[in-house]
């Protein structure tokens, strides 16, 4: 055994062909921030016995693991995160050698799960842990003037067993905030050619609210299922009319496209890579604005998604790469 700093500990993730049944990695995941632990639920004996104490014995009941995965945005393996996230995804192409891959809400309490695999010096056999039946619980997607385009994603699993796995990154290709655009428009159609807002940070939050199906004649759970599908936000700007304000008070159904084309990239001869996350329909919840004497006036607009019947969908994204199949 030796110690280790956080670097050394490597995750890999597979989509799960056969639900809770093991998958090999199909891409190991470069990471900003990770935590990741097994735990277990105990059912406690508090019977009285003639002494004080609250209680004299504990069994465990259920076992799982719990975390948080974060990470830079790429063209790559970021399409199993929006996979587990939506929950469907449908593969297109070759076109110009490249491939696009469109993720939709399934309309399901079963979306799709992965596997993670975790791999670092301490491990008690030399082999990785592998953790299958993982679900997306949340999705947090940030973006900001200054720095990369960063997901974090927290999710649960079942506990790990040992396997056999060799670690092997791929140099990702990040996205990064130039490559960036911000678009509003009054309705779904049309949203690539919408109004280009002048935008310096802006964030999506997805939550899915999942439940264990947890039954009597084991300690692990029988399947891992999200309930309602939930997306809000936020973008700064800085405030020069009361377009926002206006659009607040009277309730007006918008559609928001954030977009990431990475131009320094070619696949083929003239496609690069993207990443397109459409939401159908969003209402403002709130603007506010910072008055401070010296400083620009800056707003906070924060929104809320809904599902738009129109439009059948809530949201969409759509990413451009040189992958064949996630499968």
């Amino acid at each position: 055994m030796s110690k280790l700093i956080g670097r050394l500990f490597n995750v890999g993730a597979g989509r799960e062909v056969t639900r809770g049944t093991g998958r090999a990695p199909q891409y190991w995941l470069p990471r900003t921030e990770l935590t990741f632990d097994e735990k277990v639920d105990l059912a406690k004996d508090e019977s009285s016995i003639g002494v004080i104490e609250n209680q004299q014995d504990a069994d465990v009941v259920k076992s799982y693991g719990e975390g948080t995965l974060s990470g830079i945005i790429n063209d790559d393996s970021f399409g199993l995160i929006l996979n587990a996230t939506l929950g469907t995804s449908v593969t297109t192409g070759p076109t110009d050698s490249a491939y696009t891959h469109t993720y939709t809400v399934k309309q399901s309490a079963q979306h799709q799960s992965l596997t993670l695999f975790a791999s670092e010096p301490n491990a008690e056999t030399t082999a990785s842990l592998m953790f299958p039946l993982v679900m997306a619980d949340s999705l947090e997607l940030n973006f900001e003037v200054g720095a990369y385009p960063t997901y974090s994603m927290s999710f649960m699993s079942n506990i790990g067993s040992a396997t056999t796995t060799t670690v092997s990154y791929t140099a990702p290709d990040n996205f990064k905030p130039q490559d960036g655009s911000v678009r509003i428009h009054t309705a779904y159609t049309g949203l690539d050619t919408g109004t280009a807002y002048s935008v310096s940070k802006a964030s999506i939050s997805i939550s899915k609210n999942l439940e264990d199906d947890h039954n009597i004649g084991s300690v692990a759970v029988t399947d891992r299922l999200n309930k309602q599908f939930q997306v809000s936000g936020s973008f700064e700007m800085v405030y020069n009319a009361r377009t926002n304000i206006t659009e607040l008070l009277a309730g007006s159904d918008r559609a928001m496209q954030l977009k990431f084309t990475n131009t320094a990239k070619t696949i083929g001869a003239s496609t690069n890579p993207s990443i397109t996350i459409n939401i159908a329909k969003i209402k403002l919840s709130e603007v506010a604005r910072s008055l401070g004497n010296d400083d620009l006036v800056r707003q906070t607009v924060n929104f809320e998604g809904y599902y738009s019947i129109a439009d059948s969908k809530s949201v969409e994204c759509i990413v451009v790469n040189d992958v064949a199949s996630y499968v």
